[in-house]
């Protein structure tokens, strides 16, 4: 029995072009302004099983719209102060404008928490204390900071408020990013 052209894509294992294809068509555009850290974000998907772009699909269609959500609400006093500072009063309020905050990047982290819940959240809290402490990242992966501020690698939002700490959690630490 033969499958389809499209079943044989689907079945490939998951790399950096297919993934950022499969950014690019499933997640908003709007989100899509900062640089995005392809092998670190391969190798958090990798660790929790999502290895075929078919695995990847899956997940981000099983809660996009729930990501997307969370990424509109609006930020809490604390945050709205603290990205105020990180970002400047002019990028903070563009984004606030168009409702964004995450890039692609944290969009997938918050659907990683989504899916996976305490594991990958006790996963994001060893990445970041080890970052935080200059150690080397858990398994190599470094996230992304979708709102890159040299201060920014240093906080992060109490786990008490799970929307604020999925928030400060999907972004990430590079140095690529335009702001």
């Amino acid at each position: 029995m033969s499958i389809s052209t499209c079943q044989r894509v689907l079945r490939r294992s998951l790399d950096e072009v297919s993934l950022a294809k499969a950014l690019r068509s499933l997640l908003p555009r709007r989100n899509g302004y900062c640089a995005v850290n392809y092998p670190g974000l391969l190798a958090e998907l990798r660790l929790f099983g999502v290895l075929s772009l078919q695995q990847f699909r899956r997940l981000i269609l099983r809660h996009r719209r729930e990501a997307i959500r969370i990424d509109r609400e609006p930020l809490d006093a604390m945050n709205t102060r603290m990205y105020r500072e990180e970002l400047g009063e002019k990028q903070y309020s563009f984004l606030e404008r168009r409702q964004i905050f995450f890039g692609w990047e944290g969009l997938v982290r918050v659907i990683l928490e989504l899916e996976f819940g305490d594991r990958y959240r006790a996963f994001a809290e060893r990445r970041d204390h080890e970052v935080e402490a200059g150690h080397a990242p858990v398994q190599r992966t470094v996230g992304v900071r979708v709102h890159c501020a040299p201060d920014s690698q240093r906080r992060w939002a109490s786990t008490r408020n799970f929307t604020r700490s999925r928030r400060r959690r999907a972004c990430s630490y590079q140095s690529g990013c335009s702001h």
